[in-house]
């Protein structure tokens, strides 16, 4: 993948438009759409302001990621929730991954009553481990939290926990776990947490 497509690529992934990103790496939205057409290569200097701007380093910016475990895609994310002091739920969401190098960004398109759309940027460390926020979109109150989860790509299973703030402003926390392709709860509960009582 070349930087033109990098380029491009990352800026989607952010929401960023052109002239954004003009704007945040001290370059003319015209030079931006001549980089990304690939009519033109940045220079050095420009290259890192651009990288910067888009949360990546130049080496990534060029196209040049480090043999990887690449988690694009589409994953089933679960999350465990204690209902009462003896019985635990757990909710999926279905997510979809774009990767950038060791950035991944995590979107869930779902609307069903208790469950909002939600997005997320993680890095890729060491190969396996995913580490960063989420954040619900057009909710009322914010919902946000981190994430950390180690990943068997090959398995395709992750498993680790969230932390996240409940509706009354306190810590909250339990296990999450992913499993690539669309599963049911109880799929990923016994590929990633072993038993719990109960599944919504």
């Amino acid at each position: 993948m070349g930087l033109s497509n990098v380029m491009k690529g990352r800026r989607h992934a952010l929401g960023m438009s052109q002239k954004q990103l003009a704007a945040l790496s001290g370059v003319t939205v015209r030079q931006i759409a001549r980089y990304e057409a690939g009519e033109q290569q940045p220079a050095l200097n420009v290259a890192v302001a651009i990288a910067a701007a888009l949360d990546i380093s130049v080496a990534e910016l060029a196209g040049e990621f480090e043999s990887q475990p690449d988690l694009s895609g589409e994953w089933t994310l679960a999350w465990e929730h204690r209902a009462t002091a003896s019985e635990t739920r757990v909710v999926t969401d279905e997510v979809t991954i774009t990767q950038y190098g060791t950035v991944v960004r995590v979107a869930a398109d779902v609307a069903n009553g208790e469950r909002f759309p939600w997005r997320g940027e993680f890095r890729l460390c060491a190969d396996r481990v995913l580490v960063g926020w989420h954040q619900a979109d057009e909710v009322p109150a914010a919902r946000f939290g981190t994430l950390l989860l180690t990943v068997d790509n090959e398995a395709g299973v992750g498993e680790g926990r969230w932390v996240s703030v409940d509706t009354e402003g306190r810590p909250a926390s339990g296990r999450a776990g992913m499993v690539r392709g669309r599963a049911s709860a109880a799929e990923v509960v016994a590929r990633c947490f072993g038993r719990v009582r109960r599944t919504d």
